[in-house]
């Protein structure tokens, strides 16, 4: 989005007030240079604002972020957020008086993994960066950001705070800041309701993705096993039409012996001189049985070996175990009993893993299905009392 026009500022909060504020340009050369930084230092954070001001002197996106700081008001050397990037693809926030602003804060932040850094506002809060914006709160370097704006340096006075806390407790004289803060009320609460739904979407979606990745493994392995099963039926079916014939033969000369035995008893004859003939077809008989019974055995192996020959390893992913790499030596055990191999790789039991793994897929109450945490690691697991909430978790014990 085109900031052409636009000023971006960062505020720095005190306990209730912002204690400075920073042109954007000239923030990043502070964080820069390792210059410390005129806010209240609370747990080794400071609360601040990042602010995209509009050419009519009101907000139009706001990140409320927090910094890691030493006890000097020093940022850390490799701390690092993408403002910028944050500010856009934030989402729908109160009006400052231009319309909505976009607003990315703790329970709305479009970049997950840098929740963390973001902390959550309350209406005193906006009202403390319109105020500052209003009085062109920007160290000692006024702006032109209004005819009839008076500059304003340092940080916002104890009877500014003082006023702010007042105006928030009882009703404002300031028709526009009385509408503003019934509109900012209104507004967290829908916002509220609409992100814990998103969020329990969010859960959803990311464990049907995960049971998707999973079945795209398997299937995978899956079809390799089946092209491995139909050369090895190909080569018993071989085998067995093999051992059919001799079978057919050996009865066929079986009755010929039996037939000319009856003759010779009769006729006072020497026995048939094909005895041999028949021993060497039992042998051949023996022979092929040993020969299908290693033949699957022997077609694996084959198999393994080529993919061993080129190098190649087969990659799966399993939850709790995350992807796994299967070398050649290991396809057979593997492909014998997946979940077996999982459990192993997560250093727990087949019974204990595939337990864990429903409570993953499903994480509700055994007992009375109510959503319970999801357990992330299944070594953690214990069968009985992490898959069952609070109350029948106390009963059954």
């Amino acid at each position: 989005m085109s900031n052409i026009g636009h000023k971006e500022a960062v505020y720095l909060f005190g306990e209730q007030e912002i204690a400075h504020g920073f042109w954007l340009s000239e923030f990043e050369r502070t964080v820069r240079d390792q210059q410390p930084l005129p806010g209240l230092v609370a747990d080794g954070k400071i609360k601040a604002a990042y602010v995209v001001i509009g050419a009519q002197d009101f907000a139009q996106a706001m990140v409320l972020f927090q910094m890691p700081v030493n006890e000097r008001g020093l940022v850390d050397s490799g701390w690092y957020l993408p403002l910028k990037r944050l500010a856009d693809s934030a989402g729908r926030g109160p009006n400052m008086g231009d319309g909505r602003i976009r607003l990315c804060c703790h329970s709305q932040c479009a970049i997950s993994w840098h929740q963390g850094s973001m902390w959550e506002p309350v209406t005193s809060d906006f009202m403390a960066i319109r105020k500052a914006i209003r009085d062109n709160l920007i160290g000692s370097k006024p702006l032109n950001l209004g005819a009839d704006t008076a500059p304003v340096g340092g940080s916002i006075s104890a009877a500014d705070g003082l006023a702010l806390a007042s105006a928030m407790s009882k009703k404002h004289n300031d028709p526009e800041v009385e509408q503003l803060k019934q509109t900012l009320r209104a507004e967290t609460l829908a916002y509220r309701s609409q992100l814990q739904q998103l969020q329990q979407e969010i859960e959803r979606q990311k464990s049907l993705a995960e049971k998707a990745r999973r079945q795209l493994g398997d299937d995978a392995l899956q079809k390799e096993l089946d092209d491995l099963r139909q050369v090895h039926n190909h080569e018993m079916q071989s085998h067995q039409q093999e051992i059919a014939q001799l079978i057919e033969a050996l009865e066929k000369q079986k009755d010929e012996n039996e037939r000319l035995q009856l003759a010779m008893q009769e006729q006072d004859a020497s026995p048939p001189a094909d005895e041999q003939q028949i021993q060497r077809l039992e042998q051949r008989v023996d022979e092929l049985n040993v020969l299908l019974q290693d033949a699957e055995h022997r077609s694996v192996e084959q198999f393994i070996n080529r993919i061993d020959a080129l190098e190649a390893v087969i990659v799966c992913f399993h939850p709790g175990a995350g992807h796994l790499t299967i070398a050649a030596e290991s396809m057979l055990a593997y492909s014998e009993n997946p979940t077996a191999y999982a459990a192993n790789k997560c250093g727990v039991s087949e019974e204990s893993y595939s337990a864990w793994l429903d409570h993953y897929d499903d994480p509700k109450c055994q007992k009375c299905r109510v959503e319970i945490p999801r357990l992330e690691a299944p070594q953690d697991f214990q069968k009985g009392i992490h898959d069952h909430c609070k109350l029948h978790r106390s009963l059954s014990s």
